[in-house]
């Protein structure tokens, strides 16, 4: 190597480069603004329906759920519990859910993506414009990662079930995006 005009016998030394994995679900993993899966009653909530216990243990010998069986938990316990009210964007987070029992779509996304995320599972948003049965307007829902695939998580209406959409018609529907937090 030429350095100032005179060649310099140069060592170089042998550098090693660690790679590590990464994970393209992480993002999907953490807690937002208003996905709080942080919050000490979020996690008891999750852990509650996620865990086996005598009374969710539907085959009586209280193995670990699959993860299927636990994004079916927290899916039937939003569905079952929170209570569709209709207003425009998130006013409550996943909190403000927990605490009052009501939601939007929006907000009924943030407590299945919190419960989901607090759970181990990764969750995201979706936001699309949807037709319903006479109105066709913006509309947001979870989907949870589970054994290699997304499944819609709606629970903003009783038709709908787990990884199931009856409300609204899935054959006409724009994407508008997929959020890691919702930015609205």
């Amino acid at each position: 190597k030429k350095i100032r005009g005179k060649w310099r016998k140069v060592r170089y030394r042998k550098r090693y480069v660690k790679y590590r994995k990464v994970d393209p679900l992480k993002k999907y993993k953490v807690a937002t603004r208003n996905c709080q899966s942080n919050d000490p009653n979020i996690k008891a909530l999750a852990y509650q329906l996620t865990n086996p216990t005598p009374s969710n243990d539907t085959n009586g010998t209280l193995k670990p759920l699959t993860n299927y069986q636990k994004a079916h938990n927290i899916y039937e316990w939003t569905e079952k519990y929170v209570d569709y009210s209709w207003y425009y964007n998130s006013r409550k987070g996943a909190v403000g859910v927990y605490e009052q029992r009501t939601a939007n779509c929006c907000d009924m996304a943030h407590m299945i993506v919190a419960l989901s995320r607090a759970a181990g599972l990764p969750a995201r948003y979706r936001h699309g414009t949807c037709t319903f049965t006479n109105v066709t307007t913006g509309h947001v829902w979870a989907d949870i990662y589970v054994d290699g695939r997304w499944i819609i998580a709606d629970a903003s209406n009783n038709k709908n079930d787990f990884g199931v959409i009856r409300n609204w018609n899935t054959g006409s529907w724009k994407l508008r995006g997929i959020y890691t937090s919702l930015p609205f």
